[in-house]
């Protein structure tokens, strides 16, 4: 699913043309707001900070994580980074074998200098085919110096204050793909005493707007890891004269990704502004959970059989 949302988020950047689901679901239990967004016909979009996990949507950056200011060594988390880059041109053998390379020339801290570097460069040339290994060599070496610039250093505070101002200000409204899941029920749905919509996303004005959450354990919130990946991803298209299609979703990333514990979930968001009451799609059915209050379900069965959506109690 990670991969699956940045091919996604890749593809819309670019202006292509991307496939969401027919049908999403909203878990909701009965409050003073239920039928004013039915009767309304909107979605609220919460503030970011409201979501499951505190740390959703949270940026981060440390410089110290990529390279030894006092050694001038890379570590190893700019390494993997290069290296995935050049995975596509290798075989799975081939790339492990130039992985073991890389680390036999590290130390035991994980760190590398370009000196180092350079003596596995030709048995790491060995392992990839179609692009020169000697560029991604060369930008190794160079990363501390590259962030060490002080328009780089201006640029990764930039994002990391826009990061932590869409916190507050990204409004996310988070549906799901499962129509009858029991543990969306019990969390969302006040132990099955609420509701869940089904809407047809498929041709909603905002369907430009919705988008698949990942699901990973080590969720990258570094603003730092962001603007690395996108400066070797101009690198990767220089070297393959445009050919070798880059990710440009990691900065966006940042607000799409949660951890596996919620992959349940089966999430996706639409993205707007912070407390907007948007146009919701259209409804085509509405489920009752089986613990839901007989007045309330009587209400929302009335609402149904007067616009003519479908409902079913569970």
């Amino acid at each position: 699913m990670h991969d699956y949302c940045n091919e996604f988020v890749n593809a819309w950047l670019e202006g292509k043309e991307v496939e969401i689901p027919e049908f999403l679901y909203k878990y909701r239990p009965f409050d003073e707001h239920s039928f004013d967004m039915l009767e309304n016909e909107y979605i609220y979009l919460c503030k970011a900070r409201r979501l499951d996990d505190p740390s959703e949507c949270k940026a981060t950056y440390d410089l110290d994580d990529y390279y030894n200011i006092e050694t001038g060594c890379v570590k190893s988390r700019a390494i993997d980074l290069i290296l995935d880059y050049l995975r596509p041109y290798s075989t799975p053998q081939h790339f492990e074998i130039m992985r073991r390379l890389v680390n036999s020339a590290a130390t035991p801290g994980g760190e590398i200098s370009g000196s180092r570097l350079l003596m596995v460069a030709i048995d790491m040339q060995e392992c990839v085919s179609g692009i020169n290994v000697a560029p991604f060599i060369n930008y190794i070496r160079d990363i501390p110096e590259r962030l060490d610039k002080p328009e780089i250093q201006e640029l990764v505070k930039t994002l990391f204050h826009k990061a932590e101002s869409a916190h507050e200000e990204m409004g996310i409204c988070s549906l799901s793909e499962h129509s009858n899941s029991p543990e969306m029920w019990e969390d969302y749905a006040d132990g099955s005493s609420g509701y869940c919509i089904e809407y047809h996303t498929k041709g909603h004005k905002r369907s430009g707007e919705i988008f698949p959450v990942s699901y990973t354990d080590r969720r990258n919130t570094d603003i730092v890891f962001a603007i690395l990946a996108a400066m070797i991803g101009k690198l990767v298209q220089e070297l393959s004269n445009g050919e070798m299609v880059t990710d440009k979703s990691q900065y966006f990333s940042l607000f799409l990704t949660k951890n596996t514990k919620w992959q349940h979930q089966k999430e996706w968001r639409i993205i707007g502004n912070a407390g907007e009451k948007a146009k919701a799609p259209p409804i085509k059915t509405i489920y009752v959970g089986r613990n839901a209050k007989p007045e309330n379900a009587e209400r929302i069965k009335k609402f149904c059989l007067e616009r003519g959506i479908g409902f079913t109690q569970r």
